[in-house]
């Protein structure tokens, strides 16, 4: 399942039915390949826990090299990742996160770390800038 890319971009609604019928085969698009099962090998995943009450992933599990420029080191010694960093990880099939012991889906893991506008458009570029092989750190305020 890919996106068409080859369509010219629609900067504004013009309320035609072409244009809902294109809304609604994306938006169909965007549900199945949410919906798509992913496997990966469970002893080469990072695992992790989803803290609802801090918004950030208690990593439990470490494997790869994602934590070189990824996440940071509590006081505690606990490593723990921001919800976009550990929503691109799961994307990848690099990390599980559970949450109330139960593994959360793609789906599950988008609704509950992106509950906003802002958070799903701080993801998106996120996701874009670290697919294009960038570097992407949250800017710490002082």
């Amino acid at each position: 399942m890919a996106f068409n890319k080859g369509r010219e971009k629609e900067y504004a609604p013009d309320g035609s039915i072409r244009q809902e019928w294109a809304l609604e085969g994306s938006r169909e698009n965007i549900q199945k390949l949410l919906a798509e099962e992913r496997t990966s090998k469970l002893s080469s995943l990072s695992q992790g826990t989803w803290n609802s009450e801090h918004q950030f992933v208690e990593v439990t599990k470490r494997t790869g090299k994602f934590g070189l420029h990824m996440g940071h080191t509590a006081s505690n010694g606990v490593f723990l990742l921001n919800p976009e960093e550990a929503l691109f990880l799961l994307d990848k099939g690099d990390l599980e996160i559970t949450f109330a012991d139960v593994p959360l889906s793609l789906e599950d893991a988008y609704l509950r770390f992106l509950p906003d506008q802002d958070d799903i458009d701080r993801y998106l570029v996120y996701g874009h800038l670290s697919r294009l092989g960038y570097i992407v750190l949250k800017h710490q305020r002082q």
